[in-house]
């Protein structure tokens, strides 16, 4: 190995005057160069590192010690990074239009410097909405940007970016006992996640993404995100980030036989230590390190052990995947704590966030009831031999009544015949036949809607509307006051063409000055609608449920197309506040009915191999 320095326009050998080195190559840092020599260099000073005519290191001196004791000669140590740390001296404003890739943003960034190769800068994900960068310095938004989207950045000797997506590809080289001086293993299922599930706003789940059984979920709240395709890229970015977490494979090999496999950061290699658990698996490179003293390298593949570092980065910084696009500000996020400690300090408003919980059902499947099925060797439910037919049944049951289904999810495959899923109640009635996966329940309409902020969306006649702080959902409620009856109209124009023929309860929270029956009503038309009468108690928030069954048909209306919404007061004065409205379950068992099928008993079965349900917290007042 020969460490050089730049020096009077020509590159000057200390490799003579070297007492230490070592040469580190991170895949969550920058690259480095640390070394001790019987002389000194500057801050700023170029340095180099190669073996024979390949140049493994070149880089910028970024910091430096140095110190003479009485009886020894002066020493100097130093730390020099890759010339990616040129990048932090560049403060940018920038702005980036929906559609943008981070490559192209990588590429931008990098022709701030002179004579930067970014032929191996790919492309990566593309922005989904503007993003607006200011007063912050280019080696941060790369860095994130790499982290965000669980690519590799690195700068090559000669001023050669790589920006490439962290995956496996084919096998470089195989290690085994016979090329290696030591290895250790760590295992750790601490941080080892092999589902992530995206949270946004309202508690909507936006996206959920997994590999093999899906059994050890990563859910992740952001409830100012409300693009589902952003949701999908940060979660699987989530789900690659987690590969490198839970398990660590350390290997100490020879200089010569590391030089003679030729490997690099991100390489992929073959394992082979059965000694160690490990028989012909393939793990891709994160960290290699050079001592120069021993003259052998120290390998770290397959992932790591998650250091206190990592933690710290993200419970300050935030979701590493967030990292690339807008992202929300310091005033938002000022603004909406603000907004919540008034909400809290009101006494009257409960703020909502929702949390997420799922039950799952994984191999073996523990069905409630069934019929001419059995188990595979997977523990996955197949027809039973000599079948042409079968079924059975999954029950889910609420843990509370402050939880509500919001997703169901399941893989099946058809084989040689066919798969149907029904959606069913405890008491037999069907939700839907015939359902596709993911199936969303319905919930009619979104939360915070229709009271927030929305009176002038409403028409009135015989009082007046107003929005009111004095909620029980959201952070406002309806305020209706008259001397004579009122109706409450939603939309005052247009119509809402709502289908709810999924559907089976109606929903609604009132707060009356004086115990009232109030009157509530479903329009197709204003000749033909649904309407109902609801006893409400003064005082407080209630919270009132009607099943859609008990509502009164007036001509001839129908649930898959209503148009308006109306709530008829006595006079008196109301708070009203909206949940979802219309929902298709309530406090009550789920049952999921799967039929399977196939032409003749020889036909391979279907397979039924993973169901999920995922529910979300409600406000109770």
């Amino acid at each position: 190995m020969i460490l050089e320095v730049y020096r009077n326009n020509a590159w000057v050998d200390f490799s003579g005057l070297a007492t230490s080195l070592r040469w580190r190559l991170e895949s969550r840092s920058l690259e480095s160069l640390e070394a001790e020599i019987l002389d000194y260099v500057n801050v700023g000073e170029r340095v180099r590192l190669r073996r024979g005519s390949t140049i493994l290191f070149e880089g910028v001196v970024y910091e430096v010690s140095r110190r003479h004791q009485r009886g020894d000669i002066p020493r100097c140590s130093f730390t020099a990074h890759s010339d990616l740390i040129l990048y932090e001296r560049h403060v940018v404003f920038r702005e980036y239009p929906t559609g943008t890739t981070a490559g192209a943003i990588i590429r931008d960034l990098a022709s701030l410097e002179q004579g930067v190769d970014v032929a191996e800068v790919s492309e990566g994900p593309a922005l989904t909405s503007n993003w607006s960068i200011e007063n912050v310095e280019a080696l941060k938004v790369m860095q994130d940007i790499a982290k965000a989207t669980n690519h590799w950045l690195r700068m090559r000797p000669g001023k050669k970016l790589v920006y490439k997506p962290k995956t496996t590809s084919s096998p470089s080289a195989s290690i085994d006992m016979g090329k290696i001086l030591s290895a250790e293993y760590s295992e750790d299922r601490w941080r080892l996640r092999n589902r992530v599930v995206y949270v946004g706003a309202g508690g909507e789940v936006l996206a959920d993404v997994y590999t093999g059984l899906g059994d050890l979920p990563l859910v992740v709240h952001d409830p100012f995100l409300t693009d589902s395709s952003e949701a999908m890229r940060r979660a699987q970015t989530r789900l690659d980030m987690a590969s490198e977490y839970g398990r660590s494979l350390r290997l100490q090999m020879h200089q010569q036989i590391f030089s003679n496999l030729g490997l690099d950061l991100g390489d992929t290699v073959t394992v082979n230590l059965p000694s160690l658990g490990i028989d012909n698996e393939d793990l891709y490179i994160l960290e290699i390190r050079y001592e120069t003293d021993a003259l052998l390298y120290e390998v770290v593949l397959g992932g790591r052990l998650e250091l206190l570092e990592d933690v710290l980065d993200e419970k300050f910084g935030g979701d590493p995947a967030a990292r690339f696009g807008k992202q929300m500000s310091v005033a938002e996020a000022a603004g909406n704590a603000i907004a919540l400690s008034q909400s809290i300090a009101k006494r009257f408003t409960t703020q909502l966030i929702p949390q997420l919980f799922l039950t799952m059902y994984v191999p073996p499947i523990p069905y409630a009831s069934g019929q001419n099925i059995t188990y595979n060797d997977a523990g996955e439910i197949v027809l039973a031999s000599g079948f042409t037919s079968g079924w059975f049944t999954l029950e889910f049951m609420p843990s509370s009544e402050n939880v509500e289904p919001k997703i169901l999810r399941f893989d099946r495959d058809v084989g040689g015949g066919n798969v149907t899923v029904n959606l069913k109640l405890g008491d037999g009635s069907t939700i839907k036949n015939n359902i596709t996966s993911p199936y969303n329940f319905p919930y009619i309409p979104q939360r915070k809607t229709l009271a927030e902020k929305d009176a002038s969306k409403w028409s009135i006649s015989g009082g007046t509307l107003s929005d009111s702080s004095i909620s029980v959902i959201s952070r406002y409620s309806l305020r209706s006051t008259g001397t004579t009856a009122m109706t409450l109209t939603y939309p005052a124009t247009g119509s809402l063409a709502w289908n709810l023929s999924q559907c089976r309860y109606f929903n609604i929270y009132v707060f009356p000055t004086a115990n009232a029956t109030i009157t509530v009503r479903a329009l197709t038309n204003t000749a033909n609608y649904y309407s109902a009468q609801i006893t409400t108690s003064a005082g407080k928030f209630q919270k009132y449920v009607k099943k859609l069954s008990d509502f009164v048909a007036t001509g001839t209306p129908s649930w898959s197309n209503i148009n308006q919404l109306q709530v008829i007061l006595p006079s008196g004065t109301y708070y009203i506040d909206f949940d979802h409205v219309f929902t298709a379950i309530t406090f009550e068992k789920l049952v999921v009915e799967v039929n399977m099928s196939r032409p003749n008993a020889s036909s391979t079965s279907p397979k039924f191999k993973r169901a999920t349900l995922f529910w979300s917290e409600v406000t109770q007042p």
